[in-house]
Formats: C-alpha cells, structure tokens, sequence
C-alpha cells in the first residue's frame, strides 16, 4: 500500500474545508494509503490547531481530538529522525521528509508552496499538493 506523509498545512486545510481536497485526502488514510506519521509532526499540528487566527473557523468538533485519531491511524516513525537539511528556508519542514524517509513514504502532501512544494523531491520523497495526491491514487 501506498505510504504518505500528510504535513499540518494539509490536516489545518481539512479542517477549515470538509468538502476540499485536504479532507479528501485524510478521508482516505487506511482505505487507500497508509498514513506515516511521527511524534514531532503530531505537535506541531497540535501547535496549529491552537491558532487563534484560525481556531474559531475550524469546521470539526474537536480539532485535537481530529488529530489525535489520526496519530492512532497512523504508522507512527518512534526512531529519531536524521537531520537532514532539505528545507534551507524552514528548517521546521525537515521533519516531514525526514519522516517520510524514516517511514518509509515516497509522499508528502502538503499545501506548503514556498518551502516543500518548491522543492519538488528530496532523496525520493516527492512534495505533492493534495490535488495531486488524489491524482496519484486514483491511478493506483
């Protein structure tokens, strides 16, 4: 089965938007893909979700609780994670790829245009958009 990392741009968006793509994405954790996740990405989007420019627009119940299932539908990276200086401009980013190599994904969906879209592919991991995700998996 396919393994993706989803990134907390990705999880915020379906959170805004239960109708958009981000939310199509993570509707499909387990049917179509296995979502690889680390306990470092599992804070930030804990992080995110506290924003206070975006908390009162969250359109799930519970946004904590939200991302908590997914860390429990996820294959969860425990191992360090290397360091690996993909994303010079945000060196947070790192952790997603760096947990897609852990783990063992060749994806990270993401929204993020300026620092891991732009990037294209580091080590094999490519930087999709969840439009292009979805592409992917419908072909599979």
């Amino acid at each position: 089965m396919i393994r993706a990392v989803l990134d907390a741009n990705a999880i915020v968006a379906a959170m805004l938007n239960p109708a958009g793509r981000p939310a199509d994405v993570v509707g499909k954790v387990r049917s179509a893909y296995t979502l690889v996740w680390s306990p470092p990405i599992v804070v930030e989007c804990h992080r995110a979700a506290d924003y206070r420019k975006i908390k009162s627009r969250f359109r799930v119940a519970d946004p904590h609780a939200f991302i908590d299932d997914l860390a429990d539908a996820s294959v969860m990276v425990t191992s360090e994670l290397p360091q690996i200086g993909a994303v010079a401009r945000d060196p947070s980013d790192d952790i997603y790829i760096a947990t897609a190599l852990v783990g063992a994904a060749r994806w990270v969906v993401t929204g993020d245009q300026r620092h891991l879209l732009s990037l294209g592919r580091f080590a094999g991991v490519r930087m999709v958009s969840p439009s292009d995700f979805l592409a992917e998996l419908s072909v599979r």
